[in-house]
């Protein structure tokens, strides 16, 4: 019977630690703007449907217009999941060179243009060019994080403050996971790394 019961709880136990949630990394880079983009001609802006940015750029060249989307590579890893995928660096707009015959509503994940009363308002070139060169520009170094695994951490504030924590590793950009000791078990948490101060 002993044994039984401590095959049920070794069971027990396993599926209690693949049932522990995986912290979610998020890392992004910026797509540079591109490089025969032409700042002397007239640019708009669009605004797009939820998430629709990459449907209205398609649409737009479709449609004989030019595009600049201002967008991140998004990389999400999520235990054994990893997707990747483009965001907009101003969620839900878009620039655009050239007019469409029609109603540009009509263009697939176009909401509408951005106006000055009926007719579209141009975008200045030099607003063109800084956000251009904001995508071009390279990320800088991060910070160095001055705790390597295995070194005892202490929380500044939240509700696993002074209790006894192990730093584990870092999740970019601005997180830690952290193993913490609570009711005889250790546990993985999530905090932000100016959460965090050497023990």
């Amino acid at each position: 019977m002993m044994a039984k019961r401590n095959t049920k709880s070794r069971q027990s136990q396993k599926y209690r630690v693949a049932m522990r949630p995986q912290p979610r990394q998020v890392f992004e880079m910026r797509v540079p703007a591109p490089e025969d983009l032409d700042l002397s001609r007239q640019w708009y802006l669009v605004y797009t449907g939820p998430r629709c940015e990459a449907r209205a750029v398609t649409a737009l060249h479709d449609a004989g217009c030019l595009t600049f989307w201002p967008a991140l590579h998004r990389v999400t890893i999520h235990g054994k999941r990893r997707n990747e995928r483009r965001v907009g660096t101003f969620p839900r707009y878009l620039f655009v060179s050239g007019r469409v015959s029609g109603d540009i509503r009509d263009i697939d994940g176009v909401i509408d243009v951005v106006r000055m009363g009926i007719d579209w308002a141009t975008v200045p070139p030099m607003a063109i060019a800084a956000i251009a060169a904001y995508q071009n520009e390279a990320p800088r170094a991060a910070d160095p994080v001055p705790y390597a695994k295995g070194d005892q951490v202490d929380l500044r504030e939240g509700p696993f403050a002074g209790l006894f924590a192990v730093f584990d590793s870092v999740l970019p950009p601005h997180h830690a996971r952290i193993m913490v000791s609570l009711f005889g078990r250790t546990t993985a948490v999530t905090t932000e790394l100016a959460n965090l101060q050497a023990a």
